[in-house]
């Protein structure tokens, strides 16, 4: 985002679909927070996607629910960064990852989200794919 740290309580929503998805980008020196607590409402009702992406290793955090209101909703991580994403505290999610966006997924870890909601994943495997999509499931 830039040189320092910000942060924000304000939701965030979409409307329309796109093929591309819509991009946060924090790319700058500096973390960007997203702390709006909720469902990111998602009132297109087709296919769409989030494309979180970002050059810096702080903790750039995305606390909203991401969900499909209608419509699939995806979500890709592009570069080398960091992106902290919560859940709901004590929720258990299972992390499931594919070599291909359209599965078949094979189960990785299962991880309970603290009282914070937050919970660590870093994929062991390695050396690391060249590609791979992850997805968290709660029952």
């Amino acid at each position: 985002m830039g040189a320092r740290n910000s942060s924000t309580h304000c939701p965030l929503n979409w409307t329309a679909t796109t093929a591309t998805g819509y991009t946060l980008d924090a790319s700058g020196s500096g973390t960007v927070q997203f702390l709006a607590t909720g469902n990111m409402r998602s009132g297109s009702g087709g296919a769409t996607g989030l494309i979180l992406q970002c050059s810096n290793t702080g903790a750039n955090t995305l606390a909203q629910v991401i969900n499909d209101q209608g419509g699939v909703a995806s979500l890709t991580k592009n570069d080398a960064g960091t992106w902290v994403l919560t859940g709901v505290p004590g929720f258990s999610y299972t992390i499931q990852y594919s070599t291909n966006a359209d599965g078949p997924r094979t189960t990785l870890t299962n991880l309970t989200a603290g009282t914070s909601g937050h919970f660590d994943f870093e994929d062991p495997t390695k050396p690391a794919p060249p590609t791979r999509f992850y997805r968290s499931t709660y029952p």
